[in-house]
């Protein structure tokens, strides 16, 4: 389901300085007047912080009714991006609606080459270091197979290192 609603030019404009700014950190985003535009950039905690040492900074922003996407960015050399749609449980239905549909159409015109991944989190809590970690183990662990998916991945690889040669 999509919502029709696009980024902005201003929108635009505050990713790519997010992009090419060695000290901003993340840029948060909302929705207003049917359009995705920008709201706030956080700037690093210093310029030797790591991500996980900024998690904090995002935190006097998160609140129990207000959904909003934040476009945090990595360290480099990647330097790419997480969108990331925090959706809290008591924000109202409506806005519910709209950033979960919209979330997708986000990352697509900001451009998908610029993001690593995408998270969806209802609480605060997933969104400091310690849930982070989490998430970043989740992402890491692979998917579960079936005894028959397990069986033909084995035979697969017996192929693939057979036509490889000993």
């Amino acid at each position: 389901m999509q919502s029709g609603i696009s980024a902005s030019a201003d929108l635009q404009k505050a990713f790519n300085a997010l992009l090419t700014d060695p000290n901003a950190r993340a840029l948060l985003a909302t929705i207003q007047n049917e359009s995705l535009t920008p709201s706030n950039t956080i700037a690093r905690s210093s310029s030797s912080s790591t991500l996980s040492d900024d998690l904090s900074l995002l935190t006097p922003h998160l609140t129990d009714t207000t959904a909003l996407y934040i476009l945090l960015k990595h360290d480099a050399p990647e330097a790419k991006c997480t969108a990331i749609t925090y959706v809290p449980q008591t924000a109202p239905v409506r806005q519910k609606m709209l950033f979960a549909s919209t979330r997708l159409t986000l990352v697509r015109e900001l451009g998908t080459e610029h993001f690593s991944g995408t998270v969806f989190a209802t609480s605060p809590e997933e969104l400091d270091a310690e849930g982070w970690a989490k998430q970043e183990m989740q992402g890491n662990v692979a998917a579960p197979l079936t005894e028959e998916e397990e069986n033909l991945r084995g035979i697969r690889e017996a192929e693939a290192s057979e036509s490889m040669g000993t």
